[in-house]
């Protein structure tokens, strides 16, 4: 399945209701996931970004979650094919194969969070801080669904053992589009004006409030920034994640380095080294100039002479 050309998405909720076949032999690769819709206008997998909700195979090939797990992970330019993701582990009795489990993200600008059966309690949170450095966020563009069930490959391994394997079954695949919600209290935290090498008095913390509870929030340094923000009590998937706890601070550090004075130029060991050698040749050049100034100045002297003498038989 897939909605390539037929319907894109930005942002909102998307949730599939899905029933996996059994992962415990090598051979089936089942997924929902998604792409960038600019890959179909150039831009090359994985720089158009891909998103996995879920992915099961056997733990016979790479260590798979098998029928008792899920893994998600999303895949950036940088990131490339292995990607960045978590593990999930089902509670006993509710194996990925035997029962219908929702598989779903909650997609924001700069942040995805996914979940598995309850939306308020994602296992996975992945931001714009989260990736490399110069690693572009590539989420923020309009993206399709696909729902696959990959037979052999890199993640199914080897076919041989598949017997009547069972089907990937849906119930449903649901987006949920976003609706606008109260922005969080930031306060009036104190501005920053920290100096080079400080140590302290380089950060600023305010309390912000959530409405409604429970909700989260997720606070992103300026990329290429040289500050961190971090949070009291922060959420343990993602250290820039704020929740709904009322004495939760969000905290704002700058990194600042001390100023490194030069030494003299003598110091320098090139210097030392080239330094005389560029005096002398400066030296030889400025006597080169004079010589030829003064023979210069000689020559003229002889033809004025000469010039008089012409001048003198003439008259």
């Amino acid at each position: 399945m897939s909605t390539e050309g037929t319907k894109n998405f930005q942002y909102g909720r998307i949730e599939a209701s899905l029933r996996l076949p059994n992962t415990t032999n090598a051979g089936l690769w089942p997924a929902f996931w998604t792409l960038g819709s600019s890959i179909a206008t150039g831009t090359p997998w994985p720089n158009c970004g891909e998103s996995d909700l879920t992915e099961n195979w056997s733990p016979q090939v790479l260590n798979g979650p098998g029928p008792g797990g899920n893994k998600s992970t999303i895949q950036t330019a940088v990131t490339g094919g292995v990607g960045t993701g978590a593990s999930y582990t089902f509670p006993p009795g509710q194996l990925a194969d035997t029962k219908f489990h929702a598989y779903g993200v909650i997609w924001s600008p700069n942040v995805m969070q996914f979940y598995i059966d309850d939306p308020t309690r994602p296992f996975l949170i992945k931001s714009l801080n989260d990736l490399p450095s110069g690693d572009p966020w590539p989420f923020n563009a309009q993206i399709f669904l696909l729902m696959t069930v990959g037979v052999g490959g890199t993640l199914g391994g080897s076919t041989t053992g598949l017997v009547n394997p069972q089907p990937l079954m849906a119930d449903y695949v649901r987006v949920y589009w976003p609706s606008a919600v109260t922005k969080p209290t930031l306060g009036t935290p104190p501005s920053i004006s920290g100096k080079a090498g400080a140590t302290t008095g380089n950060s600023s913390s305010f309390t912000r409030v959530l409405h409604p509870e429970p909700a989260s929030a997720n606070f992103l340094a300026a990329p290429d920034a040289s500050c961190a923000i971090t949070t009291a009590d922060a959420d343990p998937l993602n250290h820039s994640v704020a929740n709904s706890s009322p004495a939760e601070r969000v905290t704002v550090s700058v990194t600042t380095t001390a100023n490194s004075v030069l030494p003299p130029l003598r110091f320098y060991p090139k210097v030392r080294i080239w330094l005389p050698i560029a005096i002398a040749g400066l030296l030889a050049l400025t006597i080169v100039g004079l010589v030829r100034r003064m023979r210069s100045g000689a020559w003229r002297f002889r033809w004025m002479l000469v010039a008089g003498w012409g001048y003198s038989l003439e008259s």
